[in-house]
């Protein structure tokens, strides 16, 4: 009898609101049930893995009564089990996370887990690569033809092919749901995945000027929610640029984007932050302006990060930087002058990725950014 066994790849991002969500759970209940003279919570918990993506969480958190999990996973729910269970949809690393509260307060932990399943040999595991052009897509199979002979592809929008490495032209741009099924001698597999077409390469709101009302040009450049987290993680501040005037570099512009640096400790880092949709296995270069203030050391940073996220603990995170770039004064902008800028980066497996500027942090600096554009090399 063959074996069926499904393979549900799910690309490493967060849902964009289920992880403010966990935090911002935990604050109103701190709010209201802090006891100044009860023991603090500390959050700790173990785990355990096995071949099918099955992870056992032992909690050994203590002062505290009641347990709020994330999984890491798109689309998985929270969990107030003390102990739980969870079972991952495909192979890859993912952060567990845990508030525990109780009558002291709260205290919450991340920690990766890492899980794979184990596929008996000789059973085919679908794989492949991705190249788009347009709405024109290229599926190449790179499948084990010693395990696989026969291969079905569901593209999602209602066509499907046989073919062993098909092109398909989708009718319109969007997000489609993937189905590939490998069959061989000794049974079959199926993998489903997300992609993404387009027809439109875009930053939105590159040159600061698509809003006639000045604070709104920040509005593309703004994820609230991680700036409401980030309020929690290093205390209540304005985390996102300025729109300016005063300083912009479009001929026949208005405004530019502007990077004070902290003037308080309370105010302890601002960022530009904009998701933009690429294809996967592709390289593209993002080029700007940029102009320092005439102070020694100062200097831009320019993260591409591979997904979507809402919590400042992934700010900087390696793992999840695919590009990364420093521009100082050494590059001419300390003369006061603008500098046309630009970084290259290939997204791999990313259909989805986050362009993330911040400057330095000495209070007397401040930067000014403006005609932001990308293209596809």
């Amino acid at each position: 009898m063959k074996n069926y066994i499904k393979i549900k790849k799910v690309r490493l991002l967060f849902t964009r609101n289920l992880m403010f969500f966990f935090l911002l759970t935990s604050v109103f209940l701190v709010i209201s049930c802090e006891d100044d003279d009860a023991a603090q919570p500390e959050a700790s918990f173990t785990f355990t893995s096995d071949d099918n993506r099955v992870v056992t969480i032992i909690n050994t958190s203590t002062n505290a009564d009641n347990y709020y999990w994330s999984f890491g996973e798109v689309g998985s729910a929270i969990s107030e089990e003390e102990n739980p269970t969870f079972t991952y949809g495909s192979d890859g690393t993912f952060k567990i996370a845990l508030s525990a509260v109780g009558l002291g307060g709260v205290d919450q932990i991340v920690q990766d887990v890492t899980v794979e399943e184990i596929i008996p040999p000789g059973i085919p595991v679908p794989k492949y690569k991705l190249l788009t052009n347009n709405l024109i897509s290229n599926f190449e199979n790179l499948t084990n033809l010693n395990d696989a002979d026969t291969f079905t592809w569901d593209f999602g929008d209602g066509n499907q092919s046989n073919e062993a490495n098909p092109t398909h032209t989708y009718t319109d741009a969007g997000r489609y749901e993937v189905t590939f099924t490998a069959a061989g001698p000794l049974g079959s597999s199926v993998l489903v995945d997300s992609v993404f077409v387009a027809t439109e390469l875009k930053i939105n709101n590159g040159t600061w000027d698509d809003e006639p009302v000045k604070d709104d040009n920040r509005t593309a450049w703004r994820n609230q929610d991680l700036e409401r987290a980030a309020d929690i993680f290093y205390g209540d501040s304005d985390f996102f640029a300025k729109a300016t005037s005063s300083n912009n570099h479009t001929v026949n512009g208005s405004y530019a984007a502007n990077l004070t640096t902290n003037n308080t400790s309370s105010k302890p880092r601002r960022w530009l932050y904009q998701d933009i949709i690429v294809s996967p296995n592709s390289s593209y270069t993002i080029t700007f302006w940029v102009k320092h203030t005439l102070a020694v050391g100062s200097a831009t940073y320019v993260n591409i990060y591979e997904d979507h996220f809402d919590l400042p603990e992934f700010i900087d995170v390696p793992e999840k930087i695919i590009a990364s770039q420093t521009y100082d004064d050494s590059t001419g902008s300390s003369t006061g002058d603008w500098v046309e800028e630009s970084i290259t980066f290939e997204t791999g497996s990313s259909s989805e990725i986050v362009f993330f500027m911040t400057n330095d942090i000495t209070a007397s600096e401040q930067s000014y950014y403006d005609d932001f554009t990308i293209v596809k090399n």
